[in-house]
């Protein structure tokens, strides 16, 4: 309180009584030194040091700085440092506290903020820059850029503090001014600081210009003011546009694009100048900068345009507000059609979806859409939709939509254009009645409209116009046009509208409104081309051919002009082949097209260039195959079957000599698919008269009557009868008619026809007659009255190839009722082929020339002595073809024919009697198993040697089959080279055995189906035959099973047993060679154990007295576990004492198999009990004790 109330003149001697008194109150009175006394700090500690206070950096504390205890009013108070307190603090800068330090950092900045610190000089200001920088200033705190300037620093120094101190959003001119001066801003370094680059704007607007569109100026989100000036100087600026700058120029716009919307003035502001410097660029470069450019006046939503507030345009000084709202984006069209053409417009600029713009604006974009008309070179049709649909229809009025409508359909000359644009301009100007004129006026010129054009037309009238069309065509032509959708309108074809004008394409010919006209203007601007042929030409003339529509080609000059440049020689010989095919069909399609009464003059005018086209052009390779092929192609292309083939006559008159070339373009022409070559029901028909007469006026040019046929043959067309012959009958009665008639002649009469018989006339509806006319019934006729069987078979067999034989058998079918005229004089050996042949198809010729070919060879020799085997055989063959179809009549067939009868016709008489007469009746034809047992017997008896046919059909006899049975096992062993061809293996005896196996399983297989089927088993004899047959040798064991299953209980009659039985378990067997397996006897065990008992007991007395061999041990089994007579059990047991220990173990082992596992046991010595007991015996104490007692 003594240091704070004192005067100044007691203040050492008051710090002296303080410091003896309370040296620890030094903190608090260096804090009253300071900020009640307003001691310097360095004052203070000198004042307190004199006193004997104890002073160093433990006082200075941010308690000592920021003091509220010592202030007068009580408030908290910052001591005031000057430049030497703040040096005597950084003395004790690593032993001050943190807050201390950032405190001292502030007040430093503060003080360098402050006018006192514009003098700070440099040197100073950096000994101290561990102190300013601790604490980094607040954006208020930042010092001026003025206070940067002048410390003559370097220039990583001078930028830390710009970064880190320095305010460079204040006036950075000076600033900008020294660091250019120093070299500190170097054109190759990229610039980012907004200060610097808005200073050096204000400062050198053009090098900022030239470091903008070199990239090394980087702004993101610029501020508007900057960006105003920076688009202003580069619009003032004269440096090259080279591509870097044009790059670096196009991100300039796309930020501003991205951040400037909202700055509306700014923006308009800017417009100009970038629209100045995108006129300086490239077309292909300008398109991205004015998309973005126009999305800085877009709002946000889709469609929504920015509001710019604009100085009214008539504001005077009395005005309240001088100032309107208007749309951004109309500012900016209106500043953008000034520079930018239409195709800009429409490729680059964003549209708008609604907008409503002043009317000067309007006039203003109406004129310049005009003017644009104008410009041919730059604007294409396609644009020119875009900007009406885009931007015409949606900121201009009706009447000057309607205006620039009209013009803009005479500068496209475009009927897609004029189509494609019709509904828009329609719906803006209400259907204004100016566009219908326009268009049925254009319509009307087009003398060769194609139908989809004019429908095309009526469909879009009928949508706009539907009172005038209703009008005009009336309800019932109405009424399907209002059901009709219009389909959507084509494709504009490309092109500026310069050459829409002076195109030379085909699109551009084919769209064009007046194409007529435009073809021959394009042809007269080319006189010279079939001398000059160089290769752009070609690929006009490729271009014509390929592409123009045929309706063009109906001006006789300009096909004759065609004609002549295809005629002339060019280096592409196969494009130019190409050509040619393409220029021929478009002939073809026009002179369809025209085939009407009221232009028939121009078909025989396209067919009259064509032939001359033909006969004139060297590049067709052969001419006839060149036609056909397009004739091909122009029948496929023909729509519906009403194709009309005489406008073609002079075509085909011209280029078909012979009868076999115009068949062959017929062909061509009518187009028959593969499927269908020979189907003569489902073919077209040729009923134009002059070509028909064309026909068979060739056909009879022909001298070979056999000629004329088979061309007739070959036709897959009709030729059929005007319909007043009277030709229209009833289908059904004429279906009647043929059978009859085919029917007539079934019967095979015995005696020799009356060759001199005239040929029954031709009455009935003959379907040659309906299907080739009477000319052709006339040539077949002509050629039968001298037909022999070999040109028959010609004519309808075709030959070897496939597709004459389908011909063939197709036209026998047509002259079925016309061969009823056929007669055969005679028949000579080497004709029976032939004639049997022609039976075969004809069979109403059957009673004609059946006796004459059974006739045939009786005066040259027996049928027999013919020296090749094959023609023997061939006769055989067509023989049996002929007799197949009807019973044989033996009295009446020659005996040389007999082996040809249809044996399955063939009655058991029939079979008597050619079996007697030696003839080789074949088994499997005759029906074996359904004859009596008379002729079974007689049949088996024929084939007595033929051991494959015993064993396949003696088991199907219906009575005993013992003596057949005794032959098959008599022929086995003499069969050896029917064996081996029968048997597989390698070695000659396997294969002996296999095939015996299996002819012995035919055998068995036979005879189980037999007795099963039949109800018929076999007999004592045969089994005992059949068994004793089987055991010569081993049979394998599928036969071994079958064997086995013709003693089962379903298989055997129990009365016809017991022999067999007793054979069986007597065979012996021989491993290897001879004897029954296992599976037979266990099968003859159970057979024995269905017995009788009695007959059973005399059964094992038989086996077993008198025996001295041992029993199969399997048999032996079977009698130990049954109860056996007492005469039987001494026999039993004397074959068991044959046994050694290993047959009674396998003996036993027998026994414990037949018993089950668990359960009951039922198999045991049920007789011979003691005598098996010592066995089972000691074969349980051997055993296994673990096991159970069975074991």
């Amino acid at each position: 309180q003594a240091v704070r109330t004192c005067d100044t003149e007691r203040l050492e001697q008051s710090l002296a009584e303080a410091a003896a008194a309370f040296p620890g109150c030094a903190e608090r009175v260096l804090a009253v030194l300071i900020h009640v006394r307003a001691f310097s700090l360095a004052d203070a500690l000198d004042c307190m040091k004199a006193a004997g206070f104890r002073v160093g950096h433990a006082l200075l504390t941010l308690e000592v700085f920021l003091s509220s205890s010592h202030a007068h009013d009580g408030r908290q108070s910052e001591a005031r440092l000057t430049l030497a307190d703040f040096e005597l603090a950084f003395t004790f800068w690593d032993k001050l506290e943190d807050a201390v330090k950032a405190w001292l950092s502030v007040s430093f900045v503060r003080v360098w903020q402050s006018p006192a610190g514009a003098g700070l000089p440099g040197p100073l200001l950096f000994r101290l820059k561990e102190l300013w920088q601790h604490t980094p200033p607040t954006a208020k705190q930042r010092l001026p850029p003025a206070r940067a300037c002048g410390l003559g620093r370097s220039k990583e120094e001078t930028f830390d503090l710009l970064d880190s101190h320095v305010d460079l959003n204040g006036d950075t001119t000076a600033l900008v001014g020294e660091l250019l001066s120093r070299g500190f801003l170097p054109p190759d370094e990229t610039l980012g600081r907004h200060g610097l680059i808005g200073g050096l704007v204000w400062t050198r607007p053009e090098l900022a210009a030239e470091r903008l569109l070199a990239g090394t100026i980087a702004l993101d989100k610029p501020q508007p003011t900057i960006a105003r000036a920076l688009a202003a100087a580069i619009a003032d600026s004269s440096s090259e546009l080279t591509d870097r700058a044009v790059k670096h120029f196009g991100r300039f716009v796309d930020l501003l694009s991205e951040s400037l919307p909202q700055s509306t003035n700014a923006a308009l502001a800017m417009a100009g100048p970038l629209l100045a410097v995108a006129a300086r660029l490239k077309e292909e470069e300008r398109r991205p900068i004015l998309g973005a450019l126009s999305g800085i006046y877009l709002g946000p939503a889709p469609g929504e345009t920015r509001v710019a507030e604009v100085v009214h345009p008539r504001a005077e000084a009395w005005f309240t507000n001088r100032t309107v709202l208007q749309p951004s984006y109309e500012i900016f069209l209106d500043t953008a059609i000034r520079a930018i053409s239409l195709r800009e417009l429409v490729g680059a600029v964003r549209p708008v979806e609604s907008l409503r713009v002043s009317r000067g604006f309007q006039e203003r974009l109406h004129a310049w859409a005009f003017a644009q008309l104008e410009r041919r070179d730059a604007t294409s049709t396609q644009q020119l939709l875009q900007f009406l649909t885009r931007w015409l229809v949606k900121l201009c009025t009706a009447e000057q939509v309607v205006t620039w409508w009209l013009r803009a359909v005479d500068a496209a000359n475009s009927w897609s254009f004029l189509l494609a644009s019709l509904p828009a301009a329609s719906a803006a100007s209400e259907c204004d009645e100016r566009l219908h004129a326009r268009v049925a006026e254009l319509l009307e010129g087009d003398t060769c409209a194609t139908p989809a054009r004019a429908d095309a037309v009526l469909l879009a009238f009928a949508a706009l116009w539907p009172q005038k069309v209703l009008s005009q065509v009336g309800i019932a032509a109405w009424l399907p046009l209002s059901r009709r959708r219009a389909s959507p309108p084509p494709s504009v074809v490309s092109g500026t509208l310069a050459s829409a004008r002076t195109a030379e394409s085909a699109a551009h010919i084919n769209d064009a409104l007046a194409p007529e006209a435009e073809m021959a203007r394009v042809l007269a601007a080319h006189p010279l081309m079939h001398k000059t042929k160089t290769k752009r030409e070609f690929e006009q003339l490729e271009d014509w051919v390929l592409r123009l529509e045929p309706r063009l080609l109906r001006a006789a000059p300009v096909q004759a002009r065609l004609v002549e440049l295809l005629c002339a020689t060019w280096s592409d010989r196969a494009r130019l082949l190409v050509l040619c095919e393409k220029f021929a069909f478009k002939l073809l399609v026009v002179s369809e097209t025209c085939a009407r009464p009221a232009v028939s003059s121009f078909a025989m005018a396209d067919i009259a260039s064509l032939v001359t086209f033909l006969r004139k052009c060297p590049h067709l390779g052969g001419k006839h195959d060149f036609l056909k092929r397009q004739l091909a192609r122009y029948a496929s292309a023909s729509t519906g079957g009403g194709l009309k083939l005489a406008p073609l006559l002079p075509l085909l008159e011209a280029f078909a000599p012979t009868a076999e070339a115009l068949i062959d373009l017929l062909h061509a022409l009518l187009y028959f698919p593969l499927f269908e070559m020979c189907n003569f029901e489902m073919c077209n028909d040729v009923v134009d008269p002059p070509v028909v007469a064309l026909l068979y006026r060739l056909l009879a040019a022909e001298e070979e009557v056999e000629r004329r046929v088979l061309l007739l043959r070959s036709c897959r067309f009709r030729t059929p009868p005007p319909p007043e012959r009277d030709e229209c009958v009833d289908s059904e009665a004429f279906e009647a008619a043929v059978t009859a008639a085919a029917t007539a002649g079934t019967g095979v009469a015995a005696a020799t026809p009356d060759v001199g018989d005239a040929p029954p006339p031709l009455d009935l509806p003959c379907p040659l007659f309906r299907h080739f006319g009477p000319h052709g019934e006339a040539v077949v006729l002509e050629y039968l009255r001298s037909a022999s069987p070999k040109s028959l078979v010609k004519l309808f067999g075709g030959g070897g190839e496939a597709e004459a034989q389908q011909e063939g058998a197709a036209f026998a079918k047509l002259c079925g009722v016309a061969m009823l005229s056929w007669r055969l004089a005679a028949c000579r050996l080497e004709e029976v082929a032939d004639v049997l042949t022609v039976v075969g198809w004809f069979p109403e010729a059957r009673s004609r020339c059946a006796p004459l070919v059974w006739g045939a060879g009786d005066d040259s020799g027996r049928f027999e002595a013919l020296a090749v085997e094959s023609q023997v055989e061939q006769h055989t063959a067509q023989v049996r073809q002929v007799l197949a179809s009807t019973p044989p009549d033996l009295g009446a067939l020659p005996r040389k024919w007999w082996h040809c009868v249809p044996w399955g016709r063939c009655t058991e008489a029939d079979l008597a009697q050619l079996v007697g007469a030696g003839v080789e009746v074949p088994l499997s034809e005759v029906g074996f198993a359904a004859r009596g047992w008379p002729t079974q017997q007689l049949l088996l008896e024929a084939h007595a040697d033929d051991v494959a046919a015993l064993v396949e059909f003696a088991p199907q006899a219906e009575g005993p089959i013992g003596v057949y049975l005794q032959r098959v096992f008599e022929l086995l062993p003499a069969s050896d080279s029917l064996l081996r061809k029968l048997g597989d293996g390698v070695e000659d005896e396997e294969r002996l055995q296999s095939g015996w196996n299996q002819l012995l399983h035919t055998l068995l297989a036979k005879i189980k189906l037999r007795i099963r089927e039949q109800g018929n088993p076999l007999h004592s004899e045969e089994q005992l035959l059949l068994f004793g047959g089987c055991a010569t040798r081993l049979a394998d064991p599928s036969n071994s099973t079958l064997l086995a299953d013709l003693m089962e209980a379903k298989l055997v009659d129990p009365s016809h047993i017991f022999e067999l039985i007793k054979f069986v378990l007597g065979c012996k067997y021989v491993p290897n060679q001879s004897g029954l397996l296992h599976v037979v006897r266990d099968s003859a065990l159970r057979a024995m154990m269905r017995l009788d008992k009695g007959e059973r007991d005399e059964l094992h007395r038989t086996l077993l007295q008198g025996r001295e061999s041992a029993l199969p041990l399997q048999v032996l089994f079977s009698l130990a576990v049954t109860e056996l007579d007492a005469s039987v059990q001494p026999l039993v047991v004397r074959q068991t004492e044959r046994l050694d220990a290993d047959g009674w173990l396998e003996l036993l082992s027998l026994v414990k198999d037949a018993n089950p596992v668990s359960g009951k046991v039922h198999t045991f010595p049920r007789s011979l009990g003691p005598l098996f007991a010592e066995r089972f015996l000691a074969r349980y104490l051997r055993d296994d004790p673990t096991l159970p007692p069975r074991h």
